[in-house]
């Protein structure tokens, strides 16, 4: 399985980095285009690839310190050509912190307490659905990494861990 992170624009890249250095400050990042992505097929596959999209809810921006409460994942097969073949439907979960979560992410994401009140996240529907995926697509790839992998210590993935 790859963890897929664009950053087509170097010197804006090292920009940005330098701005999110700053506790104010978030860069959002475009997704690529699709003639962007490249893809390889396994002989024998009559798809490409199949790509898992992953968003990570959090109580904060430090994976250390934080925790994630909310999980979405879905699953994209692509053929060849690059041309959509299948896709399912997002499955969330949410997870109980071990303490409240903070004000300002229950008016950021909209999750408060009482939605996570004794959930958690089904740990074996995730890998079930992970282990499905050629490649792993996220938003903001680093930060989205660093709380799957602290929360799912067996999740292996390729590439830099940050």
């Amino acid at each position: 399985m790859t963890y897929y992170h664009y950053s087509g624009n170097r010197r804006a890249e090292l920009h940005a980095r330098k701005i999110e250095r700053h506790s104010d400050f978030h860069v959002l990042r475009r997704l690529p285009k699709p003639s962007e992505l490249w893809l390889t097929t396994s002989a024998g596959d009559d798809k490409a690839a199949t790509i898992a999209v992953v968003d990570v809810e959090t109580t904060g921006l430090d994976p250390k310190r934080h925790e994630a409460i909310e999980l979405g994942v879905s699953l994209i097969c692509l053929n060849e050509e690059g041309a959509l073949t299948d896709a399912t439907p997002p499955v969330t979960m949410l997870e109980e912190p071990t303490r409240p979560i903070p004000e300002a992410v229950e008016a950021l994401t909209g999750i408060s307490d009482a939605m996570v009140a004794g959930r958690g996240f089904d740990d074996d529907v995730l890998e079930t659905l992970l282990d499905k995926a050629d490649v792993i697509v996220s938003h903001h790839a680093a930060f989205d990494r660093a709380f799957l992998v602290r929360r799912f210590p067996g999740l292996t993935c390729r590439g830099p861990a940050r």
